[in-house]
């Protein structure tokens, strides 16, 4: 099975959960807005996955099925054949953009469909709270 996080793919048929952790974990390093976050995959099988993001926010705004720019930046990664929309989002202070959750949940079904085409993509189920972002995804 082939799935896509932060802008790149990985094939778990050729890297173990660890791997893959390992490798996003590092990339997550490697950005200044993100360097304090730690991805894990909570569940992979031929059924589905469950990615988490794991940071903190101190976020004065906490509304339903809302997700802030970065961490939709963060999930999906920003690359040539994966672009998030226009920030579709409103402001609601000074210092982040934010957007449903459920529309990020479609652009990233629909992309995952592109970019893993052997995966047969169902349904993506993306949640965000203070402290982590949640991403369930069913084959």
């Amino acid at each position: 099975m082939t799935i896509f996080i932060t802008g790149k793919t990985y094939n778990t048929a050729i890297q173990s959960i660890e791997e893959i952790a390992t490798q996003v974990n590092a990339d997550l390093k490697a950005k200044a807005y993100y360097d304090s976050a730690t991805f894990e995959i909570e569940e992979i099988n031929e059924n589905g996955a469950t990615l988490i993001f794991h940071r903190e926010l101190n976020d004065r705004v906490n509304r339903i099925d809302m997700i802030r720019f970065l961490d939709a930046n963060m999930l999906c990664g920003i690359t040539d054949e994966f672009k998030l929309p226009q920030m579709w989002g409103e402001v609601w202070d000074s210092n982040n953009v934010y957007m449903q959750c459920s529309n990020l949940a479609k652009f990233y079904k629909y992309n995952s469909r592109i970019l893993c085409p052997e995966n047969r993509v169902e349904s993506v189920e993306v949640t965000a709270d203070s402290a982590q972002v949640r991403v369930q995804i069913k084959y």
